[in-house]
């Protein structure tokens, strides 16, 4: 087995019941990368690796220490995570970048605690342990809570749609005045 570096210092980490799947993707992505070559990956290998640099990226890993322990460079790092983002983004283009960024983080991060709250709770090394289910669940009832300020309701996305429209047709109604008043009506004739 490799030395992942700081891998087993980190909290979030050494304490997580997938710790073994993330060191055996690492392994993978170690394995794949001893070429140096990306080309050596294939689609399914680099999408994982994508998705664990980002789970680091919430984990709270710097993109160097990402870098270091995947043995990849940091625009790597850095384009993955910015690919992943991009990926799951649930926030229109309209709004603010910086605005955008966040909320996509805070949805992201709370996914990761209920899928893993979830797995945990499934887990048959727990089925013997009902407080830590029930914690578990407290945790998945938590993170939805977190979630529920961000979602629209239906109301607001009906209005949010009617002013979309709204604002088009006054576009294309502006374009029809500026047009009609580009065109020269002849002078009539006596």
């Amino acid at each position: 087995m490799q030395d992942y570096g700081r891998w087993r210092r980190l909290p979030g980490l050494q304490d997580s019941a997938d710790s073994a799947d993330h060191r055996d993707t690492v392994e993978r992505v170690l394995s794949a990368n001893s070429d140096n070559s990306t080309r050596s990956l294939k689609r399914r290998e680099v999408e994982k690796r994508r998705e664990l640099i980002y789970q680091l990226h919430l984990k709270g890993w710097t993109q160097a220490e990402i870098s270091e322990s995947l043995k990849v460079a940091q625009s790597t790092v850095s384009d993955a995570i910015a690919s992943v983002r991009d990926g799951n983004s649930w926030v229109t283009r309209a709004s603010r970048e910086k605005h955008s960024r966040l909320l996509q983080e805070i949805y992201d991060r709370t996914m990761l605690v209920i899928r893993e709250s979830w797995r945990m709770f499934h887990d048959s090394k727990n089925a013997d342990e009902p407080e830590l289910r029930i914690n578990l669940l407290g945790r998945v009832i938590g993170a939805l809570n977190v979630l529920r300020p961000f979602v629209p309701d239906l109301e607001a996305v009906q209005l949010q749609q009617t002013v979309e429209q709204l604002l088009t047709r006054q576009k294309e109604i502006d374009e029809e005045q500026r047009l009609k008043q580009r065109v020269v009506h002849p002078l009539p004739s006596s």
